[in-house]
């Protein structure tokens, strides 16, 4: 897809190629191994509509690598339907293999940066880490008195939403920035704040409400 990646609800547009599909790009997150299975966790999901299935190849997940600000090394995955089985895409036999998953006109597709996995999800909620307070190098996490959050430097979020909402990095932001060789105050952006903090409001109100109305039904 040509510009920028879809922010808001899930929505598949109305398809008449049947060629085409929406790519569910969960970026910003991490891969946790939890009792021998693997889940994602944090980060946010953009949309990537009009991809095209018999013409998607790795450089076109290269380029919305960079939409959601991977300009590094990024490992993507996709989510095999019904087995909740992630298979990384490393090859064009790999683009083939994922193809074949997409199921009523979507697929999800998992960016995720090398090496940044968690071992195991009970020591975090437990707080039963090796300290109590710090960063997972290169990984954008940090651990606060043993709870755990994600940061996404390049799109200047964080899972806590305070530095989504206010423009100005929270306290786990300001962490991975230093960690990173950065300086938090570099990266305040009131005025971009000013322009973004009511469509993410919005879209905070509408998960909340799409979440009361799943508990009704």
């Amino acid at each position: 897809m040509d510009g920028p990646l879809r922010q808001g609800e899930e929505r598949i547009p109305h398809y008449v190629n049947r060629a085409f599909l929406t790519f569910n790009v969960h970026h910003g997150g991490i891969f946790i191994h939890d009792r021998g299975s693997k889940c994602y966790v944090g980060g946010q999901v953009s949309y990537s509509d009009y991809e095209d299935k018999n013409k998607v190849s790795l450089l076109d997940l290269d380029e919305i690598g960079k939409k959601v600000w991977f300009t590094e090394a990024v490992e993507f995955y996709y989510k095999v339907p019904c087995t909740g089985v992630f298979k990384i895409i490393e090859n064009d036999n790999d683009i083939l293999d994922m193809v074949k998953c997409i199921k009523d006109r979507k697929l999800d597709i998992f960016l995720v940066i090398p090496n940044s996995s968690i071992d195991d999800l009970e020591d975090i909620n437990a707080g039963n880490w090796e300290w109590d307070s710090g960063t997972v190098p290169k990984s954008g996490i940090t651990i606060e008195d043993g709870n755990m959050h994600i940061v996404n430097e390049p799109m200047q979020s964080c899972s806590c939403r305070r530095w989504d909402l206010t423009g100005i990095p929270c306290e786990h932001g300001a962490m991975v920035i230093v960690e990173n060789g950065g300086q938090p105050e570099d990266y305040v952006s009131l005025q971009s704040n000013h322009q973004n903090t009511r469509s993410k409001l919005d879209g905070l109100e509408n998960q909340e409400e799409g979440k009361q109305m799943n508990s009704v039904m």
